[in-house]
């Protein structure tokens, strides 16, 4: 059965509570004034007051049980009273702090603290709610300077070395935040916040994974259900590009709730790159529609959605891009490009040149894609235009390969099928309406392999290839343009 407390018992304890020892806390006293019910409490207090009305006990009980009726006004009457009576009360100032703060008195709250303070330099208590109301009021500095003084008395205290960390690095000294976090985590490696701000000032500084990426693997051994750890372990992985990994973490956190916008859009980019164009489109998409001015996620959505055949809504992705960007040249070419690629993919050879042409405009390194120029020139049947985009583009691409780190040119169209094009192409001018049949545009759809006594054979067309055909198929193998 639970125990009634009445009045006059709760009257006696906090008394006991209050003045016994100094630095009793509050809240036990607030406890036991809730369940005795205060209403009946305060008439007794009042009637001891006007027996004694310099009894400080009295005015602070009547104070604690206004407070625990939520009446901070009276509350804060009472203390105060409290403080006139013993000016040298360094728990009424405290108290009185408390209560302006519930009253939303800022200023008066911190004003008491200090005094409190000052009456007092071993009140931790009232030290520790200054310190905290400074932080809340984004004085930085000045609950820094509390919380160190406090760290002198304890230095393993990790809840004190994550509270300076936090002032830190709202003053935007990550390196130092970053550093009192670690010690905080080296005194408590059970403290799963502080190891995500750890993986957090880690990824977002560009730290070495070495230094810090072991700080959030201990805390994953204590628990793996804490979604903004979780969310930590992807993104790192994410950063090393391992998207698999990547992938399965973002997986638990999604599962466990997550469906923060970062995750949405980080989740959705790592199955992109796992393959998983579907999945990834459904959850960059998610992650659009909470805000449609991320150009890196639109961008990558774009790619997806041109994956799974949707080129049209693609196309209007990136053209709302670079209405956006206010521009990164590199991206904006980048974002014409991509434009260029889709317009391809979906016959419109002339917009696709169009982009490709802004894109190279915009940055002349990307001159490559005079290659993809050339290409869609042929299809369209403009082979003028097209032999001087070839021609163009191996002049310019010879320079580089002189004047360039060769790795700049990796993946890029051969010199050797541009060379061909244009032999292929002087030829039709030449003869002109004389001209063999292999020497047109030739479509990679129609190559195909028969087996004919027993050998694979080379087809175009349902034909055996001619030997120049065989040539043009091999170096497309590497060449086709995106």
């Amino acid at each position: 059965m639970k125990m009634k407390v009445t009045a006059a018992i709760a009257l006696a304890l906090v008394s006991h509570l209050a003045f016994a020892q100094q630095d009793s806390t509050t809240s036990s006293m607030d406890f036991l004034m809730i369940h005795a019910n205060g209403s009946k409490t305060i008439p007794i207090l009042k009637k001891r007051i006007a027996d004694d009305s310099l009894n400080i006990q009295n005015h602070l009980m009547l104070g604690y049980a206004y407070r625990a009726l939520t009446l901070y006004d009276s509350a804060a009457i009472a203390f105060n009273t409290a403080c006139k009576i013993d000016t040298t009360s360094s728990v009424a100032k405290q108290e009185l702090a408390g209560t302006l703060l519930s009253l939303g008195r800022i200023t008066q709250s911190i004003r008491s603290y200090n005094e409190a303070i000052a009456l007092d330099s071993t009140n931790q208590y009232a030290k520790i709610e200054l310190a905290r109301l400074l932080k809340r009021e984004n004085m930085f500095a000045k609950s820094r300077a509390i919380w160190e003084d406090l760290l002198k008395a304890d230095s393993t205290n990790y809840f004190i070395w994550e509270q300076i960390g936090d002032c830190y690095y709202k003053d935007n000294d990550a390196n130092s935040a970053w550093a009192c976090y670690f010690m905080s985590h080296y005194n408590n490696p059970r403290n799963l916040p502080v190891a995500v701000k750890i993986g957090q000032i880690g990824n977002t500084s560009g730290a070495p994974f070495d230094l810090w990426e072991s700080v959030i693997d201990t805390a994953l051994t204590f628990d793996t259900t804490y979604v903004p750890l979780l969310r930590t372990k992807a993104y790192t992985e994410f950063r090393k590009e391992q998207y698999a990994s990547a992938s399965k973490w973002f997986s638990k956190a999604f599962e466990l709730g997550d469906s923060t916008r970062f995750t949405l859009k980080h989740y959705g980019i790592t199955e992109y790159h796992n393959g998983l164009f579907y999945k990834s489109a459904g959850l960059m998409e998610a992650a659009y529609k909470i805000d449609t001015t991320d150009i890196p996620l639109n961008f990558v959505l774009a790619k997806a959605l041109g994956k799974i055949g949707d080129k049209p809504m693609a196309i209007k992705l990136l053209q709302n891009n670079t209405l956006l960007m206010n521009p990164d040249k590199n991206e904006l070419a980048m974002m014409y490009e991509e434009m260029g690629y889709l317009y391809k993919e979906s016959k419109e050879l002339k917009l696709a040149i169009e982009n490709y042409l802004k894109a190279i405009d915009i940055t002349p390194s990307r001159f490559y894609l005079l290659y993809n120029v050339a290409y869609c020139q042929e299809l369209i049947d403009e082979p003028k235009n097209a032999l001087r985009s070839y021609q163009n583009y191996i002049t310019l691409y010879e320079e580089a390969t002189t004047t360039s780190d060769s790795t700049k040119l990796a993946n890029k169209p051969t010199i050797e099928y541009a060379q061909f094009r244009v032999k292929k192409i002087r030829e039709k001018l030449f003869f002109e309406d004389n001209l063999v049949a292999d020497s047109a545009m030739v479509d990679p759809k129609n190559f195909s392999y028969k087996q004919i006594d027993g050998k694979f054979t080379l087809m175009y067309n349902g034909k055996p290839a001619s030997d120049s055909l065989k040539q043009e198929y091999y170096l497309m193998q590497r060449t086709i343009p995106r």
